[in-house]
């Protein structure tokens, strides 16, 4: 089974989903943004949907431009994070209209962030081996990546992910 690392420059979702249709739904309008702006935009639920749609159980979700993806399993090595990833971008206001208009409540001001989806853990570590920072879907499922110049400004990382 693969578990899924992401670099997402977005936002995170204050809305909190009371069914599996409307994440759907958000990520469907995010999928159709993103092939009509031709940007790699999505919504990233962070956490599980195994036992969808039985028991549903809300996760935090950011929504955003997703730069990087790297996919772990218990034998996976790291892989390399590339700087472009962390790279500043702007993301049209046409996205964030139209996540409005569905009714999605945003945090803040778009951000970078490492990110997991499904029940997974992940983390970046320097050249050295040494681990910068991790997140898991154990617990928000997102952290904050700006302000820590390790990451934003560095080379040589690696990123990994594996289940929690």
């Amino acid at each position: 089974m693969e578990n899924e690392a992401l670099i997402v420059i977005g936002r995170p979702v204050k809305t909190e989903f009371e069914s599996v249709e409307q994440i759907e739904a958000a990520a469907s309008a995010a999928d159709e943004l993103a092939r009509k702006l031709k940007l790699p935009l999505g919504l990233v639920y962070c956490g599980t949907t195994i036992n969808w749609p039985d028991d549903f159980e809300y996760t935090p979700c950011l929504v955003g431009l997703v730069t990087h993806v790297y996919y772990g399993d218990d034998e996976a090595e790291p892989g390399p994070l590339p700087a472009a990833a962390m790279a500043e971008r702007t993301i049209p206001d046409e996205f964030w209209a139209a996540m409005k208009e569905l009714g999605l409540e945003l945090e803040g001001e778009t951000g970078t962030y490492l990110a997991v989806a499904g029940w997974t853990w992940a983390d970046i570590s320097g050249p050295d081996g040494e681990r910068i920072v991790g997140v898991s879907a154990e617990d928000d499922g997102y952290t904050r990546l700006d302000g820590n110049d390790a990451v934003m400004k560095g080379e040589g990382l690696t990123i990994r992910a594996s289940y929690c």
